[in-house]
């Protein structure tokens, strides 16, 4: 066998997957942080008809439970709750902008996407801590199953539903005073926005306070190049033994 034909080809295999990782995250980051389609749903609110969640819809977002449910990302943001460790640089930069700007003595809370409650528990300490106020209710949505188990069974002051933000049931619970989503957006699928902003129109009343947080589109790629990085290691790696074992056997 040509010894330098099969090194060339495995020169073009290499760089055609290195290619294919960098074109995905590429587009993912594009795709995750064009705004154009949100600004046209709030913009066409009153015209958008919230459609059922189709099979593919729901697809995506049983495989998006999964990844979250054996990553170690869940068990991250259960120490974040529970304060045995400390919470990353947005939730801080969240918690600072809403006490210095956005927060009132006595309102009640909503947070769609909350995760295992860190930053519930964050508001409701500004509240103890900072504003000598309690707020009337700490409520938030979160679609991932093991989270909303587990801050139901932690918190005595904070109440988490499961369910989708996009269509999700408050059983007692009807307006908020304050509605927050923390990099939550992104993840939902542009067909959902109209049904998002139906709910969000649906919980909050005349004065009600919606904030949303979005990553920058730096930080978006900044993670893309470190997962295209080790993918590509793995790669290489994975062809050099499947190298090595081709040229063990002959």
């Amino acid at each position: 066998m040509d010894t330098t034909n099969i090194c060339c080809t495995k020169k073009r295999i290499q760089r055609l997957l290195v290619m294919m990782f960098f074109l995905s995250f590429l587009y993912l980051s594009i795709r995750n942080y064009d705004l154009l389609p949100t600004i046209k749903s709030v913009l066409e609110a009153e015209r958008i008809e919230c459609e059922p969640i189709n099979e593919t819809e729901r697809l995506e977002i049983m495989k998006e439970i999964d990844s979250y449910q054996t990553s170690p990302k869940f068990k991250a943001k259960i120490r974040e709750a529970e304060g045995l460790q400390a919470s990353g640089k947005t939730h801080i930069g969240i918690a600072e902008y809403l006490l210095k700007n956005i927060l009132e003595p006595g309102w009640s809370i909503l947070e769609l996407g909350c995760a295992a409650g860190n930053m519930l528990r964050i508001v409701r300490d500004i509240y103890k801590v900072h504003l000598n106020s309690s707020q009337k209710e700490l409520v938030g949505v979160e679609l991932v199953q093991g989270w909303a188990e587990w801050a139901n069974n932690y918190f005595e002051d904070i109440e988490v539903y499961e369910g989708d933000v996009t269509h999700f049931n408050l059983e007692g619970h009807e307006e908020f005073d304050f509605v927050m989503l923390n990099d939550v957006i992104e993840h939902i699928q542009s067909s959902r926005y109209g049904c998002l902003f139906r709910k969000l129109q649906e919980v909050t009343h005349i004065g009600s306070v919606v904030y949303m947080h979005i990553p920058t589109p730096q930080a978006q790629l900044i993670i893309g190049i470190i997962t295209f990085v080790v993918f590509s290691v793995l790669i290489i790696k994975t062809i050099k033994n499947i190298s090595s074992s081709n040229d063990e056997e002959e």
